[in-house]
């Protein structure tokens, strides 16, 4: 979810890059269609890299130093947003896809209290001000119709979560190795896995599931190939071991990436490319034992539990 803080109530697209959105998501994606895509996200590139450098001079003489204020942040998980197959059908009789895509108050709050936060940072270092946009002050425009937002198509659209992991199929789609429930030969590798959204990007976390899902594919296969007599089930993944008594923490990864990347953007322009080797990470979580071992510990002389273990 990438919403806009604040911009001129008349703020606009780069032409350039506005008829390249444009053509990007009206235009078959064949090769023609990508060629022309990029033919012109090209030249509106050329002309805005040496037009940039007279901008500030411009904006200057023209009274409007604004800076747009980007979030890029994950939406909490709510089951009424969702994706569904519509009754209308397609040329092929399939049918089509519903998008039923919703915000949460929590969502709207949040970044209300980001935003207000930020502002009140800058005023106090006597760096400028935030005007928030009506829509996150609940007395205006909703951010699904605000025309300000949707003339500025940039952000991540990756698909996620339509077959997503689950311990049932009344909770999800797949098990938690991508095999569709009820079905023993069919495996799901990739974004539409995710429980969740998370935050960009997600091609890291697809290969890893992918490769996951490959590896538990050999296994069974492998398995399977083995004479009666000595076929064994494929084993289970190990449980992670944790140093008896310990106490454990679980860190968002994605706050590991906030402190090289953060979260915030301060811009006056963002582009379709950016971020794209931010990757998407789960939750890590850290064991830490005790500084006192139990009696059982000293016993067994196991060193492994006094070793602080990544359980990723």
């Amino acid at each position: 979810m990438i919403v806009a803080g604040r911009q001129p109530a008349d703020a606009r697209q780069f032409i350039g890059m506005r008829a390249y959105s444009g053509l990007k998501h009206k235009t078959a994606p064949t090769r023609a269609g990508r060629s022309l895509w990029m033919l012109t996200k090209r030249a509106a590139s050329f002309v805005q890299e040496r037009a940039d450098p007279l901008r500030p001079w411009l904006l200057h003489k023209a009274g409007r130093l604004d800076l747009a204020l980007l979030v890029r942040a994950e939406q909490a998980p709510n089951p009424d947003s969702r994706v569904l197959l519509d009754t209308e059908t397609d040329a092929l009789g399939i049918p089509r896809i519903k998008l039923d895509w919703r915000l949460t108050e929590l969502d709207i709050e949040s970044v209300a209290v980001l935003v207000a936060d930020f502002g009140h940072e800058l005023e106090r270092l006597g760096m400028g001000r935030v005007e928030t946009a009506e829509w996150l002050l609940g007395s205006g425009r909703r951010w699904t119709t605000d025309p300000l937002i949707s003339s500025h198509p940039i952000g991540g659209y990756h698909h996620i979560g339509t077959t997503r992991m689950g311990e049932s199929p009344a909770e999800g789609v797949c098990d938690a190795e991508g095999r569709v429930h009820g079905l023993a030969n069919l495996y799901v590798a990739g974004s539409s896995l995710f429980p969740t959204s998370g935050w960009a990007n997600p091609t890291l976390t697809i290969i890893a599931l992918a490769m996951r899902t490959g590896d538990t594919i050999a296994r069974r296969i492998e398995a399977a190939a083995r004479p009666p007599s000595t076929r064994e089930e494929p084993p289970a993944a190990a449980p992670r071991r944790r140093a008896s008594g310990g106490r454990r923490w679980s860190i968002p990864a994605e706050l590991v990436a906030a402190s090289f990347f953060g979260l915030l953007l301060v811009s006056d322009q963002a582009g379709d490319d950016d971020f794209d080797m931010l990757p998407q990470a789960s939750a890590i979580e850290y064991s830490v034992p005790d500084p006192t071992p139990e009696p059982d510990d000293e016993e067994d002389g196991d060193a492994d539990d006094a070793v602080p273990r990544p359980v990723l």
